[in-house]
């Protein structure tokens, strides 16, 4: 599997996930990200992120952004 998610997700992307998703975390980002590349399935990484960020970061609030990382997440886990 060559898909990985640090490839998926553009600069600005990037910035806009950090700034929104993670709190402005730049380190919890890119943690979550080496995290979910290593997950082998979708539901894991959606159950990993419900259970560590989306509450704790209030995603709910921005769902849009939430939604574009969701997308670029589903790409990664289709074969």
């Amino acid at each position: 599997q060559s898909k990985d998610l640090k490839g998926l997700i553009s600069l600005n992307d990037k910035l806009q996930f950090v700034r929104d998703l993670f709190n402005g975390y730049s380190l919890a980002y890119t943690e979550a990200i080496e995290l979910l590349d290593r997950l082998d399935s979708f539901e894991a990484a959606d159950n990993f992120l419900k259970q560590n960020y989306a509450a704790k970061n209030s995603w709910a609030e921005k769902q849009d952004v939430a939604d574009k990382f969701y997308e670029i997440l589903n790409r990664r886990f289709t074969k």
